[in-house]
């Protein structure tokens, strides 16, 4: 289990160097610094068979939008997408790797 603060820069463990068969992410995707997002994408990237989101669906300037970040930085696919049941304004999302996934 890997716990950061974005705001602070600190992690628990080094996300950076690990590789992880899946990845989750709540309630903090859309908050991460540009500059740790595309850390963050660079490692889902080379690093992740799976990526699991769920985070609020946003489309402030402020705030990253998920979709289109995966979308224009990786090479990860949607699997699966929809709104959450729970919690108003949420989105679940299931990405898979196409160059992890037989590794």
């Amino acid at each position: 289990i890997v716990d950061c603060d974005w705001s602070s820069d600190v992690c628990s463990s080094d996300l950076f160097s690990e590789s992880f068969d899946v990845l989750v992410n709540i309630d903090s995707f859309p908050e991460i610094d540009t500059v740790w997002a595309n850390k963050y994408l660079k490692h889902m990237d080379t690093s992740v068979k799976w990526f699991y989101s769920f985070n609020q669906e946003t489309m402030r300037d402020d705030q990253i939008h998920i979709p289109s970040s995966i979308w224009n930085n990786t090479a990860l696919q949607v699997v699966d997408r929809n709104r959450s049941f729970f919690r108003r304004g949420y989105i679940e999302e299931l990405y898979y790797n196409p160059k992890k996934i037989n590794s």
